[in-house]
């Protein structure tokens, strides 16, 4: 039974790290955007006209302005919706936001404005890792069969809630980005987006009530 506990163990432990590891690469994903944001936000306001407008694989806006020097410039507006490229035509008047450090970097500055600040990474993130960090730091099961038992009863509570709550809250998340979507059609949305909240949410409750009996088994 103790070599079975001890390797039930080492596998809780790799699988900590792994959830770690993925802690992180949000952590870093988060902290990018939030710094693109930012960057955003402190930037230099421009007045541009439409010079092309394409679509296809890769859809674009290439506008024509005058930066903070003076001189004229050509660049790429980012993140353009299929509505907007729509509504424009080639010399029509718009207003960027060149990004603070990086000037060929444009957005609209209405999508800057109303862009908030997301924090789904970052809860993505502690999820991850506050539950990887019980998984790495667990003890070998020791005492008597009884102790044994329960904190193997616990370990296998933290391992199924974590995967849980984390797939639950990818699913909870991707119903939250097709939602906001404006290129989805609205029967994509339906069908999926009936799909993710109640198998996420399903999901995410499943974990957190793992890792509430896995507290509860201290």
């Amino acid at each position: 039974m103790k070599q079975n506990n001890d390797a039930t163990t080492d596998v809780l432990r790799a699988f900590g790290v792994v959830l770690l590891i993925l802690g992180l690469i949000f952590t870093a994903a988060w902290w990018f955007n939030r710094a693109d944001a930012l960057a955003f936000k402190d930037g230099f306001v421009v007045e541009g006209t439409v010079e092309q407008i394409w679509e296809g694989d890769s859809p674009g806006v290439q506008i024509r302005f005058v930066d903070s020097n003076g001189r004229f410039q050509r660049s790429y507006l980012e993140a353009t919706t299929a509505d907007q490229r729509a509504a424009w035509s080639v010399g029509d008047s718009v207003v960027a936001i060149q990004m603070r450090d990086s000037p060929l970097r444009l957005r609209l500055a209405e999508d800057v404005e109303a862009r908030r600040q997301d924090a789904t990474g970052l809860i993505l993130a502690v999820g991850l890792m506050l539950p990887g960090l019980l998984l790495v730091s667990r003890k070998r099961p020791f005492g008597s069969p009884a102790n044994q038992q329960q904190m193997a009863t616990r370990q296998q509570h933290l391992a199924s809630g974590s995967l849980f709550l984390f797939a639950g809250l990818l699913l909870l998340v991707g119903f939250f980005a097709v939602l906001t979507d404006p290129d989805i059609h609205w029967l994509g949305k339906l069908i999926f987006g009936a799909f993710a909240l109640l198998t996420g949410g399903g999901m995410t409750l499943s974990g957190i009530r793992s890792l509430w009996q896995a507290w509860r088994n201290r």
